[in-house]
């Protein structure tokens, strides 16, 4: 099960593609506290819950008007998304318990890093068509490895993987469509989809251990180097 925004949605298209059986759900955008509860949810269906939310999905696209309320209350946004990050680890390791409680065991969480924007391509023409809203979307570069670090700082349930899809991200720059999603809905743009295969694929051994493929190192563990 993929939970989150339109990047969860895109990774389950790919996994789709791979013929793993998988499903989405946005609904986890609907509050901070029903985080818990989607994952929670999706554990007792699904053996791996994928998770790619962040604190700006919370209000639904409008991203300067967040950023904007955190510069005029004083409050750092990189200190603001990673409180947001540490309660989604938290909430999947609550989760997990729970689902322990009730005899699911073996159950998987993986969380990923806040997905950087492309800039450049999101202003190459055509430009993405409401790319005002994303101006101070600079801040993403420094969100994941926000994200990233405090994950290494914090004890988390030993099946909840954290996945650097920041870091895999920067490896395939230019490829976003439109600077945001490794496809698009404009005829006239290529998909690309594809460069989440071997990313898709690591993230669904990450918690056997695997970290060799036939395709070379495992996508996920490299990034985290």
């Amino acid at each position: 099960m993929f939970l989150g925004d339109s990047i969860a949605r895109e990774m389950q298209q790919a996994t789709g593609s791979l013929d793993i059986h998988s499903d989405y759900t946005e609904n986890v955008l609907a509050a901070r506290g029903d985080l818990e509860t989607w994952i929670a949810r999706s554990l007792e269906i699904y053996d791996t819950v994928v998770v790619h939310a962040s604190i700006l999905y919370l209000v639904r696209g409008n991203f300067n008007r967040l950023l904007r309320k955190f510069i005029q209350q004083g409050v750092s946004p990189i200190l603001a998304h990673r409180e947001f990050f540490l309660h989604a680890l938290n909430a999947s390791g609550d989760a997990l318990r729970a689902a322990e409680s009730r005899g699911l065991p073996n159950r998987t969480v993986i969380i990923c890093t806040a997905m950087p924007l492309d800039i450049d391509m999101l202003l190459s023409a055509p430009a993405k068509h409401d790319w005002e809203n994303f101006e101070l979307l600079y801040l993403s570069h420094l969100w994941g490895e926000a994200d990233a670090k405090a994950a290494k700082t914090t004890c988390l349930h030993p099946r909840v993987i954290v996945a650097p899809l920041h870091r895999f991200a920067a490896r395939y720059s230019g490829l976003r469509a439109d600077g945001m999603h490794y496809g698009s809905w404009q005829d006239n743009i290529g998909h690309f989809q594809g460069v989440y295969k071997r990313f898709i694929i690591s993230l669904l051994h990450a918690h056997t251990q695997t970290l060799l493929e036939p395709a070379g190192r495992n996508e996920a563990a490299a990034c985290l180097e």
